[in-house]
């Protein structure tokens, strides 16, 4: 994973809707002084090298069981709101 920030842009808000919905919440700054720090954390923790070395092993897995990757669901929930835009236009004429 990487340290991102939950900023106003679809690059950041995507990155962080990712690492969320990994479980990897932690990995997330609110804004771009707690990015920083943040960054800083992790890149001084004497742990980290194993951290980060176990998130890798189990990046893959843990992103297939999330959210992230139900493309199913994803589609169908788009079909759906497809559907509604569609009815709701023909009521209105």
């Amino acid at each position: 994973p990487v340290v991102t920030s939950a900023g106003r842009t679809w690059a950041s808000r995507t990155s962080a809707s990712i690492l969320r919905e990994g479980g990897l919440g932690d990995w997330v700054a609110e804004d771009v002084e707690g990015y920083v720090d943040l960054a800083a954390r992790r890149a001084a923790d004497p742990a980290a090298p194993a951290l980060l070395a176990g998130l890798r092993r189990s990046m893959r897995d843990r992103l297939r069981a999330s959210s992230v990757c139900g493309c199913d669901a994803f589609a169908r929930a788009m079909e759906s709101l497809y559907r509604e835009m569609w009815r709701r236009r023909r009521e209105a004429g």
